[in-house]
């Protein structure tokens, strides 16, 4: 019924979703029911952990900004982000790396296997739908070819 919109959409859960289990399981029943995708908010955060994961069986996952800040610098963040993908991966489930704000920081999650990245650093929030910009685009690209990363 929905279908043409559907497909460009994505349910995005976050904490706040807590506080009604019930409502939050009608919700989903509703976006399956149409093909539409979830995605887990702020991941190691909070409410956010594996158990979400499976009892959501959610198609994204979106790395909180706490995880990713500094990961280029903290080994102990890249293992368990490294994890994370990996755990992600097996179940076929697509990571975002939220407030990337350093070249470095998305390097990191980009070796680590994370998919997709925001943040001030690719692309400051804009109202417009806008492509990214061409230096990015590149910086992408070179970082990709370096580490002989194939993207999914």
């Amino acid at each position: 019924e929905y279908s043409d919109v559907c497909r460009n959409m994505v349910l995005e859960i976050t904490e706040a979703e807590n506080d009604d289990p019930e409502h939050l399981r009608k919700k989903i029943d509703f976006v399956r029911g149409q093909n539409i995708p979830i995605a887990i908010d702020d991941y190691g955060s909070g409410y956010s952990n594996e158990s979400r994961i499976l009892s959501l069986q959610a198609d994204i996952v979106k790395i909180d900004i706490n995880l990713v800040s500094g990961i280029d610098a903290n080994p102990d963040k890249r293992q368990l982000v490294k994890n994370i993908v990996s755990f992600c991966h097996q179940k076929g489930i697509r990571l975002v790396g939220e407030g990337i704000e350093t070249r470095e920081e998305l390097a990191a999650l980009m070796g680590v296997g994370v998919d997709y990245g925001q943040g001030y650093y690719i692309m400051r929030p804009q109202f417009e739908l806008a492509a990214l910009p061409a230096e990015i685009t590149e910086e992408i690209r070179a970082l990709v070819k370096k580490r002989g990363l194939v993207r999914r």
